[in-house]
């Protein structure tokens, strides 16, 4: 599937603002890399609840604010994930579970998590804004991101977000993420 989003990082105060007396949702991100940490490819165990779902991404462009990536998932079982996060993930696992061709020595492991506190709010707009806190390797940050499926949609989204918050520039969690780690 391909997916389409515009995100930014915000302040903590137009976050607190915005999320204030709404309902969150903890999720987690498992993130694993190969020893070349390649951040055109996004491969992640993440935890809702008792729902586990692997997903891998690869990013195909970066335009004026707008990420577009393949983006590729499967629900996989508590075990499953604990096997991976202790184990890894091979290329030969990833070529049977999503037809991508990734060489089968390749070993993707698991180099830490990040926690988010995400906010769904729906706008009269017609789009869902998806506001998170974020805490990684000692990192705290607030991003506003909103996925649409076409592109008029989208540029709607951006401007929105623009006009109602003050945002920076930013890179997905995932490069975030790497970047710290390094």
């Amino acid at each position: 599937m391909l997916e389409k989003e515009v995100k930014y990082l915000i302040s903590q105060e137009a976050y607190e603002k915005a999320v204030e007396g709404r309902d969150k949702i903890i999720q987690t991100n498992y993130y694993f890399f190969t020893s070349e940490k390649n951040s055109d490819l996004t491969l992640r165990i993440r935890q809702k609840k008792s729902e586990y779902e692997l997903t891998m991404k690869i990013k195909k462009e970066i335009n004026d604010d707008i990420f577009i990536s393949e983006e590729l998932n499967k629900i996989i079982s508590l075990e499953e994930m604990q096997r991976h996060i202790n184990d890894g993930i091979s290329g030969e696992y990833l070529k049977k579970t999503f037809g991508i061709y990734i060489n089968d020595a390749t070993q993707f492991c698991c180099k830490g998590s990040l926690i988010t506190e995400r906010t769904r709010i729906e706008t009269k707009e017609g789009f869902t804004l998806e506001l998170d806190k974020n805490e990684y390797l000692g990192v705290v940050d607030y991003e506003i991101e909103c996925e649409c499926i076409n592109d008029e949609q989208l540029h709607r989204a951006k401007a929105y977000i623009k006009q109602h918050f003050e945002t920076s520039r930013t890179v997905p969690k995932t490069i975030r993420f790497l970047t710290k780690l390094q």
